[in-house]
Order: C-alpha cells, then sequence, then structure tokens
C-alpha cells in the first residue's frame, strides 16, 4: 500500500552548472537498493504537528492538495527535511576543523533541525568540540582522517560521548 512521503531537491548553483543534493542507497535497502536518490522519506505522524519555519505558499498548497487534504500536503511538505548534513566545502578533507560558527548559525535559525557536521574533522579536539556544540548537531562525518589512519573511530567515538 503506498504511503505519503516527500523528497528534498537541493540545488546550488556553482562555476560549473548547478550542483544536485543526492544519496546511495545501501545495499540492504527493501526499496530501491544501490540507487541514487533525493534526501526525504515517508510521513510520520509527528510530521502533521511539528513546528513549521513559514505556511505553505497558497499556489504549492494547491499543487499538493490536487492528490491530498490540506493537512496532509502540510506533513508531507514538513518531512522533506528533518536532518541536514551540513559539509563546509572549504575544509572538507583538510584537517582544519569544522566551521563551528556556520554549524552554530545554522542550529540557532533552525533549532528543530537535526544537523550532521562535515568538513574538516579530524581530531579527537574536532570531535569533541562538535559534541558541545549543541544538542541540534547529532552526528559527524569523518572521511579521510580515518582513511589516513590520523583518527581512529574508537577515539572519534569516545570523544563524541563525552
Amino acid at each position: 500500500m503506498p504511503r505519503p512521503a516527500a523528497s528534498l531537491l537541493v540545488v546550488r548553483q556553482a562555476a560549473d552548472g548547478p550542483h544536485l543534493l543526492m544519496g546511495l542507497r545501501g545495499a540492504g535497502h527493501r526499496f530501491m537498493p544501490n540507487r541514487l536518490v533525493f534526501p526525504g522519506g515517508a510521513v510520520d505522524p509527528a510530521d502533521f504537528t511539528a513546528p513549521a519555519a513559514s505556511e505553505l505558499r497558497p499556489e504549492v498548497l494547491t499543487l499538493l492538495g490536487r492528490a491530498a487534504a490540506p493537512e496532509l500536503a502540510r506533513a508531507v511538505a514538513k518531512q522533506g527535511v528533518r536532518t541536514v548534513i551540513y559539509t563546509d566545502i572549504a575544509t572538507d578533507g583538510m584537517g582544519t576543523g569544522p566551521n563551528l560558527p556556520a554549524l552554530r548559525e545554522l542550529a540557532a535559525a533552525v533549532p528543530e533541525l537535526a544537523i550532521i557536521a562535515s568538513g574538516g574533522v579530524a581530531t579527537v579536539g574536532h570531535v569533541q568540540a562538535l559534541a558541545q556544540a549543541g544538542r541540534s548537531i547529532e552526528g559527524v562525518i569523518i572521511g579521510k582522517a580515518i582513511y589516513d589512519g590520523k583518527l581512529k573511530l574508537s577515539d572519534a567515538l569516545a570523544a563524541a560521548r563525552g
């Protein structure tokens, strides 16, 4: 049976053309394994009562309302983003530390948003700083530092737990 769901299209204009945010589903997913997909997912009951930064524009509500009741249309729209991965491309792979001011600004602007930090994280100190940066930061992506052997996953996990 189909379930209401939503996807979010995140587009950034760059010098070489638009860049689009997508993810690769894992091989273990029952639905569309090993496929590139947009962020999103099924509507959760909490989406009906979750606060919104703003009401849907009338034309958006009209379009969504063609297939769903207004309450469901609002819930579908809210579902689109619960968690974001914030990657500072200026520090990604550099090991110079996360962009804490930008992460704090994002957390303050959308306090109900869960943030996964990415970019520049290479030391236990970086992980500790993220763990202390606020409750909105719920995770961190560490790539190059672990791959290069500069940071052990066990040390990063211990730092994240405090």
